[in-house]
């Protein structure tokens, strides 16, 4: 039997179905928890992951964050401080 597992979003955006991680800091995103995370939407059959943060999201993170949902099959959706906070 798996651990216990959560995904911090999950539901229908644009006709798609996300699940995915928020972070308040996106270098918490480490390489196991991206794959973890992106494991998690594919088993959870979404359309699309979403990687969140307050933050912004560094290019290598989002890098990889892409390879892992190529690989599973997965759109990807990054969002950070432009979208999530753009009056700050």
């Amino acid at each position: 039997m798996q651990g216990r597992a959560e995904v911090d979003i999950f539901g229908v955006h644009q006709a798609r179905v996300l699940a995915g991680e928020v972070k308040t800091k996106a270098v918490d995103f480490t390489p196991d928890q991206l794959a973890r995370d992106v494991d998690l939407s594919k088993r959870l059959r979404a359309d699309a992951h979403l990687l969140a943060a307050i933050d912004t999201v560094p290019a290598d993170t989002e890098a990889a964050a892409r390879e892992l949902c190529c690989d599973a099959g997965l759109e990807l959706l990054v969002l950070s401080r432009p979208q999530l906070r753009p009056a700050i």
